[in-house]
């Protein structure tokens, strides 16, 4: 629960400053590694920056390049910042390559508008670095996204320097595109609504019946707020007007046209969300 999420940090302490630079694994994928480089070079943001094997994400997958999939972290504490955000992003196929336009972006504007935060991405199934990748699940074994969670915020400077005792923690859970099966995925399977986020994302990817599962297997019992981010006309629409139907106020729907596209959602969606408000 929130509560035991929230004081499990706290109760940490905190302990001697951390150097704000990029690590990476020995075992990490080579064009990972240097997409990463590349893009940690260009904006040259002071925040602590990592890309290591994350237990808990079945990160061991015979079908991966490296045979192994990674979770790229990244830590910035704003010690004026009144909240502090842990932001899950669960990416779509084009995901977990491109650094630079995927994911830098987001961190930039998080830096810049003073934000407090951790962003933990793990490396899904169905990413480019991955073969055959129609079918696959993520977090489907029983509390895996629990574990993962756990097990990345282990990895990162949260976890043994704390936050400060006045900051707010806010939780946020997003996925764009096929992103979305990885929150269905987690709401079934791997414990998403043991840790209740405060917000879940949906970045144009309640595809399918996504929505729907992850609504009926535990979101639609939680105080959890939502977003719903989708393209009128299109595939994500549908099951966006299902659960509007059902008019709960804890869930709010944004329609999107043109010049709105699926990438340009992916690449604004944390921008737009009233989470960071």
């Amino acid at each position: 629960m929130r509560k035991i999420f929230t004081s499990l940090i706290l109760s940490l302490g905190l302990v001697a400053s951390r150097a704000d630079a990029l690590s990476i694994e020995d075992k990490i994928y080579k064009p990972t590694a240097e997409d990463v480089k590349k893009a940690d070079k260009s904006f040259a943001l002071p925040i602590w920056t990592k890309v290591a094997i994350i237990k808990g994400n079945d990160e061991l997958d015979p079908r991966h390049a490296n045979k192994v999939r990674a979770t790229f972290l990244a830590h910035h504490e704003n010690k004026d910042a009144k909240k502090h955000y842990v932001v899950i992003w669960n990416h779509g196929m084009n995901g977990f390559r491109n650094f630079s336009s995927n994911t830098y972006p987001f961190l930039k504007w998080l830096y810049e508008n003073k934000k407090s935060f951790t962003w933990i991405a793990p490396e899904l199934p169905w990413s480019k670095n991955v073969n055959g990748i129609d079918g696959r699940t993520s977090w489907s074994k029983k509390d895996s996204f629990k574990i993962f969670v756990k097990s990345a915020m282990d990895a990162t400077p949260l976890m043994t320097t704390g936050i400060q005792p006045n900051k707010e923690l806010v939780f946020v859970v997003a996925g764009h595109s096929r992103g979305g099966k990885s929150i269905r995925d987690a709401a079934k399977h791997g414990g998403l609504c043991d840790i209740l986020p405060n917000w879940v994302l949906w970045s144009d990817s309640s595809y399918s019946k996504w929505l729907d599962t992850a609504w009926d297997a535990c979101l639609g019992n939680s105080s959890v707020r939502m977003e719903v981010f989708y393209m009128r006309g299109t595939e994500t629409q549908a099951s966006a007007k299902r659960m509007q139907a059902k008019g709960n106020p804890l869930v709010e729907f944004y329609p999107l046209t043109s010049p709105w596209y699926h990438g340009k959602i992916g690449s604004s969606v944390i921008m737009m969300s009233e989470a960071f408000r």
